[in-house]
């Protein structure tokens, strides 16, 4: 059962503070640590490319230090922003170098919304203090983007990052008192794995990014980012919307379509009745008997309706269907379980190797906060 990379995890970080705008901070920092101290492995580290703290601009991102240092505003005044590459995510070809950007901006002053962007050219801007460098538009990008629910004082918000060698990282935001969905926010840029060569597919990175409260019937919040429904079709187009859940992945030809479906099917039957649960059915890792049978592996697929399919774009390591439940719109199933694992780990016994996060094992190696 042990993990195909080496992940390096950040967890269950208290963000809490005295009000949304120091919960938002206290993410900010998180985020930019994880990066850029690749959660303490130097191969796993972003280069920083610049950052603002609102009252400077700095090459590297020397002028962030602390929480104080995220300044919340509108574009146009003063506010903070960092921009951040990594070239190992991507096939490199050439002697240029190739590189995933990635932009987190504090351009709102609702409290707990923010600017996500990764892109695959370099900005047309420097950036100043008063606005981000500008992406191109071969950029995925969420603008008003919730990263956590809002500031409770009895129930803490946490932050949780795991990343590996390649950067790959995936981002989880929890809090209690959210009904059945503790995980409310995620944003993941993962290297998938594929047989294709670099010219036949210049692209393997997953990209997701997305937020969600509690259970709603029938709705796109149905159990959060990494519930069946957010890693399917309640992904559709949600990149140009400042909630929902977004997937995306670039098109062969470099090219961004946020109309395209990026979904991650394993193998397995799932009807409107049904529930494909290893967990419950089979016990864990799908073993009854000593629990080392290898967790569902998940792949990648997109497709631009039927008239323009893409088809598996490759395996998502690391990343394992734990307990599944797929909302058919206007039908009925039972929605009772749908987060029974949030937070529960595997192995049983041992360092754990992944954690229970909405319908899917995560690559973190200890249960995170609240869980259920």
């Amino acid at each position: 059962m042990a993990t195909e990379k080496t992940w390096y995890m950040s967890g269950n970080v208290n963000l809490n503070g005295t009000s949304a705008t120091e919960v938002a901070q206290g993410f900010m920092f998180e985020l930019f640590n994880t990066l850029s101290g690749g959660n303490g492995n130097t191969d796993a580290k972003w280069e920083i490319v610049s950052a603002s703290d609102g009252s400077s601009v700095a090459a590297g991102g020397t002028n962030i230090t602390s929480t104080s240092d995220f300044v919340f505003n509108t574009a146009g005044s003063a506010h903070s922003w960092f921009l951040a590459r990594k070239s190992a995510l991507l096939p490199q070809t050439g002697s240029g170098g190739r590189y995933i950007y990635f932009y987190a901006d504090c351009e709102d002053t609702t409290g707990n919304k923010a600017y996500f962007a990764f892109d695959h050219q370099p900005p047309g801007t420097a950036g100043s203090t008063t606005n981000r460098p500008e992406e191109t538009s071969y950029a995925f990008e969420k603008d008003g983007q919730s990263f956590f629910t809002g500031y409770d004082a009895s129930y803490p918000t946490y932050y949780h990052s795991c990343i590996d060698t390649t950067g790959s990282f995936h981002i989880i935001t929890s809090r209690g008192n959210t009904s059945s969905n503790p995980y409310q926010f995620a944003m993941s840029c993962a290297r998938v794995e594929t047989p294709r060569t670099g010219s036949a597919d210049p692209f393997p990175v997953f990209l997701k990014c997305g937020h969600a409260t509690a259970w709603a019937y029938n709705t796109y919040t149905v159990g959060g980012p990494w519930s069946g429904k957010g890693c399917s079709d309640g992904a559709i187009t949600d990149w140009a919307d400042t909630s929902g859940y977004a997937q995306g992945m670039w098109r062969v030809d470099s090219t961004t379509n946020t109309a395209d479906e990026c979904l991650l099917l394993f193998p397995g039957t799932v009807d409107s009745v049904a529930t494909y649960n290893p967990w419950v059915e089979f016990g864990p890792a799908a073993s009854p008997i000593d629990g080392t049978w290898p967790l569902v592996p998940s792949f990648v697929f997109t497709a631009n309706g039927t008239s323009n399919p893409m088809g598996v774009r490759g395996r998502l390591p690391d990343v394992h269907v734990a307990n599944f439940q797929y909302y058919i719109d206007g039908g009925t199933t039972n929605t009772a379980n749908l987060n029974w694992l949030a937070g529960a780990t595997v192995p049983q016994s041992g360092t754990p190797t992944h954690c229970a996060v909405g319908a899917w094992w995560l690559p973190f190696s200890a249960s995170l906060l609240p869980g259920l």
